[in-house]
C-alpha cells in the first residue's frame, strides 16, 4: 500500500484521503483501484445501504493512520464541502472527461445506461466550480514521489488554497490547472522553480487587474498583503522606479 507521510498537530502520522468526485461515467473507480489504497464505493456491493456507507466514512475519518479513496459524485461546492469534512479528506479532487466520452463510458459499464445517463445529466446541470476543486493531477503527483523543492512544496500549497473572494476564482483557475500540469510533468530543477515564480505573479497581476476594473479597492489590498508582508508593499510603494503592484517581487 503507498502511504504519504503528513504532520497533523506537531506529531508524525501516516494519513491519506482522497475524495475522488465527479459525474457518472468519468473513470472514478478505475482510478481509484489503481492508487493501491482501501476504495470506498457505494456503488460496491459491500454496501448495503447509504446509512452504512456514511458510517463507514465516519470510522474513516477517526482513523489517523487511513489511506483511502473515497468516490462521490459531488456536483456542488457545499455537497463537496460536506463530504471532505464528513471523511476528513487529505485531498479532493475532480475527475472530468468530455461528455461524450462519459455517455459512451455509461453505455459501456453494462449496468442501467437510462438511470446513468439520467444521472449524468442532472449532475451536468448542477454542477458548480466555484470553489475551485481541482481536477485529478494522476497519482503519482497526488503521492509525491520523491522529496521536491522547498519552492515546488510551497507552490502546491499556494495553488491549492481558495483563499481569493469568490469573483476571483475564475481568473485564478488557469493559473492553478497549468500549475498542476507542470507539477505533474515537469522534474524538479531551478527552471521551474523560475515558472512556478512566474506563474504566481502572473495569477497575482490578473487577480489584481481584475478587481481595480471594478474598483475594488478593499480587495485589490487584500491581494497584495495576502501574499506578501505589508512593509514590503509599502517599499515598493515608496520606490518611485517600481509603481506597478504586479512587480511586487517575493
Amino acid at each position: 500500500m503507498v502511504r504519504r507521510e503528513i504532520q497533523r498537530e506537531g506529531e508524525l502520522s501516516m494519513r491519506m484521503v482522497v475524495l475522488l468526485t465527479g459525474p457518472p461515467g468519468a473513470g472514478k473507480s478505475t482510478l481509484a483501484r489503481k492508487s493501491g489504497l482501501r476504495v470506498y464505493d457505494r456503488d460496491d456491493p459491500e454496501w448495503l445501504s447509504e446509512r452504512q456507507f456514511a458510517t463507514a466514512l465516519r470510522k474513516l475519518a477517526a482513523d489517523q493512520a487511513a489511506c483511502a479513496v473515497v468516490i462521490r459524485s459531488a456536483a456542488t461546492c457545499s455537497v463537496r464541502r460536506r463530504a471532505a469534512e464528513l471523511v476528513e479528506a487529505t485531498h479532493t479532487f475532480l475527475v472530468m472527461a468530455p461528455r461524450d466520452d462519459l455517455v459512451r463510458r455509461i453505455r459501456e459499464c453494462g449496468r442501467d445506461p437510462k438511470r446513468d445517463e439520467a444521472g449524468l445529466k442532472s449532475w451536468l446541470a448542477s454542477f458548480e466550480s466555484a470553489d475551485g476543486v481541482r481536477e485529478f493531477p494522476g497519482w503519482p503527483a497526488v503521492f509525491g514521489e520523491g522529496k521536491r523543492h522547498s519552492f515546488t512544496e510551497s507552490a502546491l500549497r499556494r495553488f491549492g488554497k481558495d483563499h481569493r473572494p469568490e469573483d476571483l476564482r475564475a481568473v485564478s483557475r488557469p493559473f492553478r490547472d497549468l500549475a498542476d500540469t507542470l507539477l505533474a510533468q515537469v522534474p524538479d530543477s531551478p527552471e521551474l522553480t523560475a515558472g512556478l515564480r512566474e506563474l504566481i505573479e502572473s495569477e497575482d497581476c490578473a487577480g489584481r487587474a481584475t478587481v481595480a476594473n471594478k474598483g475594488r479597492t478593499d480587495h485589490v489590498h487584500r491581494c497584495i498583503l495576502e501574499r506578501r508582508p505589508r512593509a514590503r508593499t509599502q517599499d515598493v510603494r515608496a520606490d518611485p522606479r517600481r509603481t506597478r503592484p504586479c512587480d511586487v517581487r517575493r
